[in-house]
């Protein structure tokens, strides 16, 4: 994925990293699960099921995101530009949004949410606005994202629906790692600052943000291209930092943090490359923290990651035979779990016994 911002003249801004007191509780590059040998306590599944999209019809051209809600199924289709909903079984039920450019239609849709009171949000990065539309379809505003002029080149990305109608936004290249805005779109301050300096104009790594909340006044925050998690206070402040340990993984992302390093940045824009290394994370009832390397190994498959809530790194594990291609997105809801994989296919699955 490149994205590219035209910089007129030789702009450059003096990047500092953030320093917040850290806890003492960094739990980088852990190598053995603390319940690895245990597999009586590892994630099951059951049920495990292809949904049969063809049998109903339905074709999907680039699926950007899945989430479940209320035992529906709602797909942002990147290059169809629109959300649609399916049940368990693959029917489809109807459509929101549509191709273009006025409000309510969607144009270069880079991800969607759904809020507690169950209103959709769906970021046109590109355009920096937000389409809101209800449950149902029915298009209730366009939100326009008042950008400070210093990250003027970010994007928004990743979107979270917080208390009072904020609004927490993560972007595809920023000096902003986190920012919340008001519902009207405007900027109210910045949660936490991007570690590592930023080229402008030049190549860049992008920020590859995935955000939730955790613990209510928290932000969990994972760099979905290094693999590392990180646990944000509402003030800023980081809690903690975790990751687990895979020479795959590392020797991948050392080559390509070389390579930007090395890169020739005289060039007239400002360019961003997401590598993603690592599905999505998804929370469990048990409040036990997962993601999936993508990084398939040879012998042992697509594996599965899972932490506690504090970041204790548990266990690693295959995914379920059942599916054969890589997972590259999983979601959790009412005990259910849903896969898409890379070639789009769709697969529900129960927590087993």
């Amino acid at each position: 994925m490149i994205t590219r911002v035209l910089i007129i003249g030789s702009i450059v801004f003096g990047i500092s990293g953030f320093n917040p007191s850290y806890s003492q509780d960094i739990k980088l590059d852990q190598k053995k699960g603390i319940i690895q040998d245990d597999q009586e306590l590892h994630l099951r599944f059951s049920n495990i099921n292809r949904i049969d999209l063809e049998e109903h019809g339905v074709f999907f051209h680039k699926v950007q995101k899945a989430l479940m809600f209320i035992n529906k199924i709602f797909v942002l289709d990147q290059q169809l530009s629109s959300i649609f909903v399916i049940d368990e079984t693959g029917e489809f039920l109807y459509s929101i949004g549509r191709a273009g450019q006025g409000p309510g239609e969607i144009e270069y849709p880079a991800e969607f949410t759904i809020s507690e009171s169950g209103t959709i949000y769906v970021v046109n990065h590109r355009a920096k606005r937000l389409e809101v539309f209800s449950l149902g379809g029915d298009f209730i505003r366009r939100i326009e994202l008042k950008i400070p002029e210093e990250i003027f080149y970010s994007q928004p990305w990743q979107i979270l629906a917080g208390p009072q109608e904020s609004l927490y936004v993560s972007y595809i290249l920023s000096s902003h790692l986190i920012d919340v805005y008001n519902e009207n779109g405007e900027f109210l301050r910045n949660v936490v600052m991007r570690n590592d300096p930023i080229n402008i104009p030049g190549k860049n790594i992008g920020n590859c943000s995935q955000i939730a909340f955790i613990d209510e006044n928290k932000i969990l925050h994972f760099d979905r291209f290094t693999g590392v998690f990180t646990i944000i206070s509402e003030e800023g402040k980081i809690e903690n930092k975790f990751s687990a340990y895979d020479e795959n993984n590392q020797k991948y992302v050392k080559r390509i943090q070389n390579e930007f390093k090395n890169a020739d940045n005289k060039t007239p824009y400002t360019s961003s490359s997401i590598f993603l290394n690592w599905s999505n994370f998804w929370i469990d009832a048990d409040e036990r923290i997962y993601t999936l390397l993508l990084l398939k190994d040879e012998k042992k498959g697509q594996q599965i990651f899972c932490f506690s809530k504090n970041g204790e790194f548990l266990y690693k594990s295959p995914i379920p035979t059942a599916v054969d291609n890589i997972i590259n997105k999983a979601y959790f809801c009412d005990n259910k779990y849903l896969f898409v994989t890379t070639s789009d296919e769709f697969f529900l699955a129960k927590k087993g016994d």
